[in-house]
């Protein structure tokens, strides 16, 4: 699903180069739930922007589903985000005008999809990930727990190939925490690829194999609890 080789990011202030990832080479299989984890600038959340073409890396290559993405123009990059990827990041990043459901909806109608699929849909998903019983809340009305939720029904609502998750207990006590966390395991089980970006050593140890950065490069690649 994702083939990664001599990846290279730098951020240039001036005539001064700061290289945060070094030549990661990686390999991430379909349906494989991969956690990357190191300390504070260690390049974790660096790494998946470039893995979800969220930024573009200064040198190597990434493969998404055999495609060289450095190939794509910036419109194919982002009709290739809008219908393959699926984000969820630890600020929840969703509208506070609009409802649970509505949020949800919101990518899928931007993909040309009926209200009417897009309404059933977003009932699905929210009853997916726990939350059937407040799609007409707004998001000043939700717990931090619930908010994340939204986030990640939103991101499962166009059935990513990949989900990308960057520190998404970041913001939430560890009740919350942990029911994010087995909203993410039980998309796993139902064959969803899926990155992870945590601090956090007992969430990251839920994936198939954990991915230790240090400095921009990997350290150690582990296998996870499931293993």
């Amino acid at each position: 699903m994702i083939d990664v080789k001599n990846l290279q990011k730098s951020f240039f202030n001036d005539d001064l180069e700061q290289k945060v990832l070094k030549g990661i080479d990686l390999t991430i299989n379909e349906g494989e739930f991969v956690s990357i984890i190191g300390p504070s600038g260690s390049g974790k959340s660096t790494l998946l922007y470039q893995l979800g073409l969220l930024d573009h890396p200064t040198g190597g290559t990434i493969m998404l589903d055999n495609i060289n993405t450095e190939t794509l123009s910036s419109h194919e990059r982002t009709l290739y985000r809008l219908e393959k990827l699926g984000f969820v990041f630890q600020d929840y990043a969703i509208l506070p005008e609009l409802t649970a459901l509505e949020n949800v909806m919101l990518p899928l109608l931007m993909r040309g999809i009926s209200r009417k699929s897009a309404l059933e849909e977003g009932k699905r998903v929210l009853d997916a990930v726990g939350l059937s019983h407040r799609p007409n809340n707004l998001p000043g009305q939700l717990s931090g727990g619930e908010k994340q939720r939204v986030s990640v029904a939103r991101a499962i609502g166009c059935s990513p190939t990949v989900l990308f998750a960057d520190e998404p207990t970041a913001n939430l006590d560890s009740v919350n925490s942990r029911d994010v966390m087995e909203v993410i395991q039980e998309l796993n089980k139902k064959g969803q690829t899926i990155v992870l970006v945590t601090h956090e050593e007992e969430y990251a140890f839920l994936a198939d194999r954990v991915v230790f950065l240090r400095d921009g490069m990997i350290e150690d690649i582990k296998n996870g609890k499931k293993s």
